[in-house]
């Protein structure tokens, strides 16, 4: 099936940006049905694979992955199924990847998830909660933090800013 193909060849680019560039992904369940991980619950700065790999569901929050599998198990004996969300975290991605313009980076990470079978959403930041929003509310403000290093305090954006 194709779906071993994009394994594959995810788990070779995982080694790759580790090896070249420092970079780490990361991906959880953070819902499973009406199972929500609570917002703040997963620190995206230390979650480790290992927490994640540690349950069958693969969220690294433990009282949450149970609750998950009890919901699994109760639709799954009543022969139907339940959808869920995968939350993904990228440390230290190298800047500039994509272009401003045909090959965004949010529209090729976007059309490789939609692309997968039973997909039907795809957020970045805020997401579809963004629409709640006024356009200066929902913009990320920078700083300069105590290392001299430009961050955001707030993720609105999903970590992906343009600069022209």
């Amino acid at each position: 099936r194709e779906t071993i193909g994009r394994v594959a060849s995810g788990a070779i680019a995982k080694k790759i940006l580790k090896l070249f560039s420092g970079t780490e992904v990361l991906a959880y369940v953070s819902q499973v049905h009406q199972v929500v991980l609570p917002d703040g619950s997963v620190d995206h700065d230390t979650v480790t694979l290992d927490q994640i790999e540690s349950n069958i569901v693969r969220c690294p929050n433990p009282d949450y992955a149970e609750k998950m599998i009890a919901a699994i198990d109760a639709v799954r004996t009543r022969g139907n199924s339940i959808g869920g969300v995968v939350t993904c975290i990228v440390r230290n991605a190298p800047r500039g990847l994509g272009s401003p313009v045909f090959d965004k980076l949010e529209a090729e990470l976007a059309k490789a998830v939609m692309s997968l079978p039973a997909t039907k959403g795809f957020e970045f930041g805020s997401g579809f909660a963004g629409t709640l929003l006024t356009g200066s509310e929902h913009n990320d403000e920078f700083y300069t933090d105590e290392h001299g290093r430009i961050r955001t305090r707030t993720n609105r954006s999903g970590g992906i800013q343009v600069f022209i």
